[in-house]
């Protein structure tokens, strides 16, 4: 399995699975789309893929206590929220991150500063050198 063009692709098969394909999981793959981007300031932050994406817990948040925003750095290095996880996933999220599990969070699909070419960003559950590695196979 591989990222390409912000989607998973099966390098032998060439078949391509959007963020939040259920069947990844059997693959230990979790990605949604991050959702609100349009109130917030998800075109001036760096949302490109393999870049660090940050969950923050909002559970004084009033629409829902489950709620987990998403962060990235702007062109300044300051971070700015560009959207949040979606209600259904943010509730089994906020329970590992309130045990004190640390999530790690990488954009698979997204755009430099500035430009909104690829859609919405998505967001994929991950470690550092995992993310690195479906990055790169998609290259070979």
């Amino acid at each position: 399995m591989a990222i390409r063009e912000g989607f998973f692709f099966h390098p032998p098969t060439g078949k391509y699975a959007p963020p939040g394909n259920r069947t990844l999981s059997k693959h230990g793959l979790v990605s949604f789309k991050v959702r609100g981007v349009a109130f917030y300031s998800a075109t001036q932050a760096d949302t490109s893929p393999g870049l660090p994406a940050r969950l923050v817990r909002e559970p004084s948040n009033e629409h829902d206590p489950n709620a987990i925003a998403i962060w990235a750095l702007n062109r300044s290095g300051q971070a700015v929220k560009v959207g949040y996880v979606n209600r259904g996933r943010a509730r089994s999220l906020a329970k590992r991150m309130d045990a004190g599990e640390v999530v790690e969070a990488y954009f698979m699909r997204g755009d430099r500063p500035g430009s909104s070419t690829s859609g919405p960003p998505a967001v994929i559950l991950t470690t550092g050198d995992r993310m690195v590695k479906l990055l790169s196979d998609a290259d070979g």
